[in-house]
């Protein structure tokens, strides 16, 4: 079930390999409303740190919302821009034991 992971997605997991990042590929049960958003909050709980990467500069969109559920959750997070060179520039980090819940 669920939009099967797209080019970004995939190249970001072998990316994951050599730096020894276990990738779980996590898909919304159905097509219903709310369903994304169930599997988001249940992958960010199942999830040591979370690394966003955004192709523009704004966090918005779902990886924004990914980004928001993992700070209330206390999981630390990176944030990575991609430019349209390819190249990636650290946009932020949240870790929950040094910046508070």
């Amino acid at each position: 079930a669920g939009r099967p992971p797209g080019g970004f997605e995939r190249m970001v997991a072998q990316l994951a390999v050599p730096l020894g990042v276990e990738v779980i590929w996590c898909r919304p049960e159905g097509n219903e409303k709310g369903n994304t958003a169930n599997r988001d909050v249940a992958m960010v709980r199942q999830s040591d740190f979370l690394i966003a990467y955004f192709t523009t500069e704004e966090m918005d969109g779902g990886t924004g919302r990914l980004v928001e559920i993992a700070m209330s959750c206390g999981v630390p997070v990176e944030g990575w821009w991609i430019e349209s060179d390819g190249s990636a520039q650290r946009i932020g980090e949240y870790n929950p034991f040094e910046d508070g819940p």
